[in-house]
């Protein structure tokens, strides 16, 4: 993750996050929503543990005036290693 901004959308307080693939691929933004279904298997602080998700539509969300887009987050998780 490069930022994570926390923001407003029409779901609730929000956080508006930027990832940087592995490989070549562009940069994503992504929006987690009170609505994300979480599922954490352990603390996310072990080398080589996986975030995995599933992102479904375009969403925006902002700060004040200023408008922050992105995929909204469906489910996320960790891998437990």
């Amino acid at each position: 993750m490069v930022a994570a901004v926390p923001c407003l959308s029409p779901l609730g307080p929000s956080i508006w996050f930027t990832v940087v693939p592995a490989s070549f691929y562009p940069v994503i933004n992504f929006i987690w929503t009170p609505a994300t279904v979480t599922y954490l298997a352990g603390p996310v602080n072990h080398i080589g543990q996986q975030v995995l998700g599933v992102a479904d539509i375009p969403y925006a969300c902002k700060v004040g005036t200023i408008p922050f887009f992105g995929q909204r987050v469906q489910i996320e998780g960790t891998s437990a290693i």
